[in-house]
């Protein structure tokens, strides 16, 4: 049956139309207000034949169905690469599982299998003693005992090997109604249509049956790639039959999008960790022991002219108002990064804010803001140039393994001759 999908993005406040379950206000992921719903996470929340999407911050959902589904599938594929990745595990949330035992992350898995090595072609045997099958006889002769009778050898006992055609047969019809079965549901979260056969799609097999069948496939299997493709799709299989007339939820999300952000930010902007030593270190003296801290700017990167840029990705929402940007604390922060390095050693150093935003496209991500400072202290304390960053084509670059273009435009618009325009 397919899926019912609803498009919301973090902390935008909408009204619905379907009834959010109780457990998601429980969990603390979304709240309501005067009639309106507002989720404080990004990802993917699963309730029955309900699925619920929630755009990050700077990605709204579109009046075509079809875009917003290609965005559902980008914020998916980001997800999951960073929290294969990430050291920090806790940042994305599969619900009561860990990614192991995520459905989200079992479909996926069954379904790229299925992309990488197509339906499985599989010819089980099995080997039988006296059997009726024809006589293995290179087998007979090195695992049986001959017996000598009127001078003559003779084998007693015979080894054959049986072909197993019903479960050849069996085994790629379950992996092929798993696929379809996964198809009608979550093909548009992952980009996916198996091609038709009307040949495997007759055999109208039970999960109960399929289950039967799986487990009959793992007995008589000693190739290990096979042995986890079947494991798989037992767990698929299981979880079905789990939540069958229950109140089941499959989860995928983060309340942590801001660290998401700035890994995005770092691959656009190519942030070099080798200029972390231009920091000072902070320190506390105690009984005459020093203590140092340290200085940690989320992105460092240089151009061939000799300028620094120290980007800080805010994930905030500009695009809603000045309440909405940095406070004194990360303005002072991000102002003392520049003003603490030797800057003898830069042509020019640059500080930048960069927020998730709707606004610029493909060719254009990245469009001015405004700067922040400090009143009558500008030329002391330099200024904060700020930017919004197309919020869906950073999250696509990340994806793909690409920067795009991203940082020649931050160059561009900081060259002195363009500053002003």
């Amino acid at each position: 049956m397919e899926n019912k999908v609803y498009f919301f993005t973090e902390l935008k406040p909408e009204k619905v139309s379907v009834k959010i379950p109780n457990y998601f206000f429980k969990q603390g992921l979304c709240e309501e207000e005067n009639d309106y719903i507002k989720f404080k996470i990004t990802g993917f929340l699963v309730s029955q034949q309900n699925v619920f999407v929630i755009f990050p911050k700077g990605i709204f959902k579109s009046n075509d169905t079809s875009q917003n589904y290609f965005v559902a599938q980008i914020l998916f594929k980001a997800l999951l690469k960073y929290n294969k990745k990430s050291i920090q595990k806790f940042h994305i949330n599969f619900g009561e599982n860990n990614e192991d035992n995520s459905f989200l992350s079992l479909i996926n898995w069954i379904v790229e299998d299925y992309k990488k090595y197509g339906l499985i072609k599989r010819e089980f045997k099995k080997k039988e003693f006296n059997g009726d099958a024809k006589i293995n006889w290179s087998k007979t002769i090195k695992e049986t005992t001959p017996y000598i009778i009127n001078g003559k050898v003779l084998y007693l006992d015979t080894i054959s090997i049986k072909s197993l055609r019903s479960l050849n047969n069996e085994i790629t019809t379950v992996q092929y109604l798993i696929l379809k079965d996964i198809e009608e549901e979550y093909g548009w979260l992952l980009n996916f249509k198996i091609k038709h056969s009307s040949n495997l799609l007759d055999n109208q097999y039970t999960y109960e049956r399929m289950r039967f069948i799986l487990n009959n496939a793992l007995r008589v299997t000693f190739n290990q790639k096979e042995i986890n493709l079947y494991k798989m799709l037992l767990n698929y299989i299981n979880n079905k039959l789990k939540a069958t007339g229950k109140s089941d939820f499959q989860l995928l999300y983060t309340k942590y999008y801001q660290y998401i952000w700035e890994v995005i930010c770092k691959q656009l902007f190519e942030d070099n960790a080798n200029l972390k030593y231009l920091l000072p270190k902070p320190y506390w003296k105690v009984n005459s022991e020093i203590h140092e801290t340290e200085q940690i700017p989320d992105i460092l990167t240089e151009d061939n002219l000799n300028n620094l840029y120290i980007i800080d990705a805010k994930y905030y929402r500009s695009y809603d108002g000045i309440n909405n940007l940095p406070g004194w604390k990360d303005i002072v922060k991000q102002l003392f990064y520049a003003k603490s390095i030797d800057d003898s050693k830069f042509k020019k150093i640059y500080n930048v804010f960069v927020f998730p935003s709707p606004d610029g496209d493909r060719k254009t991500n990245l469009l001015k803001h405004g700067t922040s400072s400090v009143n009558r202290k500008e030329s002391e304390f330099g200024e904060i140039y700020s930017f919004n960053l197309n919020a869906f084509y950073a999250m696509y670059w990340y994806v793909q393994n690409e920067k795009g273009n991203v940082k020649q435009e931050l160059l561009d618009y900081l060259d002195d001759r363009k500053r002003d325009e």
